[in-house]
């Protein structure tokens, strides 16, 4: 009887503990930092620049889109070259004998890419700016989201 007492009183508390987790629940389609974008799902909506949704013409949308297609494509190198070097950084860092001078000049390499990258990112809006004057651009959210996923206006 002591036992099953034992028993009842371990499941009551773990059940305490896990109920205010399952009342709070998913917070359906919120990041901590606003909406969330999961892949495939549409631009609409986007809290950066959001052109699909927007009373664009056909033609400025297909103009936009064309930016951001040309933007995708240049910078996709420049990122694809920050993972690997963010990796090749990681690995060295957790060497039993780090080797300074290379851990310096993967640094080096990669804030020179987080450059390139900024520039590219800023030459883009500006061409966005040429076509819809009135654009607005979020304070650098889309480098939180991946280095600007192709969801939600890769800017």
């Amino acid at each position: 009887m002591k036992r099953y007492g034992l028993a009842l009183a371990m499941v009551a508390i773990m059940l305490a503990a896990a109920l205010p987790v399952m009342a709070f629940g998913p917070r359906c389609g919120q990041g901590p930092d606003g909406p969330r974008f999961e892949k495939g799902q549409p631009a609409g909506g986007c809290p950066f620049y959001d052109y699909q949704s927007s009373n664009l013409t056909d033609d400025q949308k297909a103009q936009l889109k064309k930016l951001d297609d040309e933007f995708y494509k240049k910078t996709s190198p420049i990122r694809d070259e920050m993972r690997q070097g963010k990796r090749e950084m990681n690995t060295l860092l957790s060497s039993d004998k780090p080797d300074e001078a290379k851990i310096w000049a993967t640094h080096k390499r990669v804030s020179s890419l987080k450059d390139q990258l900024e520039q590219e990112r800023i030459r883009h809006q500006l061409n966005v700016k040429k076509v819809v004057p009135d654009a607005k651009f979020g304070p650098g959210k889309g480098m939180s989201r991946g280095w600007g996923q192709r969801p939600c206006a890769r800017i």
